[in-house]
């Protein structure tokens, strides 16, 4: 397979069709994971799930209410080719079971929801006030998280007296920027992009064998010089052939490929090149 790819493609082609393909497939990987949700809108309940023992995996489309928020932790800004994009907010969250999950928000109501619940969490906690604070509903994708963001995670979680490597503790996030719509457009990219490429691996493939066909019909004239010279010759004869020759009454003048050269001039060319290769046959025609 490896063979017949480097045969058909230049070394860019490959890149080119390779990146297309790897994008393509990971996008359509996680429209596949999640394609309930895309068509239904289907998600798990991410509080019913792990109180049933379970634990979230990566790619789970999930919801769940919002009870505990045990601060902010980071702020992410994310800048790509110039353009600047709504800046991220991760918070600490509490789950039914007691267990404490990473959340990654970008929508202005929710932060400020879950900032609110931070307040209520931390006054519980302290005794100030028994109040059952509101849920907030969110819904998102189970992602991996960054080394960076990571760090700040555990960090937090020791500042508050929590043991990072706890069983209890899931270093995942449940980031609701990857919405519905968002993860359709992606699933959709993702078989566009697939297309492409198989259509690109096609144009390459059709490339090559049309420079190969090419360089069967024109290469042998073209490294050939004997071939070269007798193509040359040919063509010289079939225009010297169709080209019209005139002479004045004085015969002093005669025309050639329609200039007009000295008949006497035109003799001792003649002699020049049948003296000089003997039995040439590249002499000038005259009338």
């Amino acid at each position: 397979m490896w063979e017949t790819i480097r045969k058909n493609m230049t070394v860019k082609q490959i890149v080119v069709w390779s990146a297309l393909l790897i994008f393509g497939v990971s996008l359509f990987i996680m429209g596949v994971f999640n394609i309930t949700y895309i068509i239904a809108g289907n998600a798990t309940d991410l509080n019913e799930y792990v109180m049933e023992g379970k634990k979230p995996k990566k790619l789970d489309v999930v919801e769940l209410d919002v009870k505990y928020v045990l601060g902010e932790y980071a702020e992410e800004n994310k800048t790509l080719m110039g353009i600047k994009f709504k800046p991220k907010y991760h918070f600490i969250v509490v789950l039914d079971d007691g267990s404490l999950i990473s959340l990654s928000v970008n929508d202005e109501t929710y932060i400020r929801k879950l900032n609110n619940l931070s307040t209520y969490t931390l006054n519980m906690l302290y005794g100030y006030t028994v109040e059952e604070p509101n849920p907030v509903r969110i819904t998102g994708v189970v992602t991996g998280m960054s080394s960076k963001c990571k760090k700040l995670y555990q960090d937090s979680l020791e500042y508050i007296g929590i043991d990072k490597d706890s069983k209890f503790v899931y270093t995942l996030e449940v980031d609701t920027t990857k919405t519905r719509g968002m993860m359709a457009a992606a699933f959709s990219i993702g078989v566009i992009l697939i297309v492409v490429g198989i259509l690109y691996y096609r144009s390459c493939q059709n490339e090559k064998k049309f420079k190969k066909e090419q360089f069967a019909t024109v290469g042998t004239s073209s490294l050939d010089p004997l071939s070269a010279m007798i193509q040359n010759r040919e063509n010289a004869t079939v225009q010297e052939e169709s080209t019209d020759t005139y002479s004045n009454n004085s015969s002093n003048y005669s025309t050639y490929n329609g200039s007009s050269i000295d008949s006497d001039e035109n003799d001792n060319l003649t002699e020049v090149k049948e003296t000089a290769t003997g039995t040439s046959k590249f002499t000038l025609k005259k009338d």
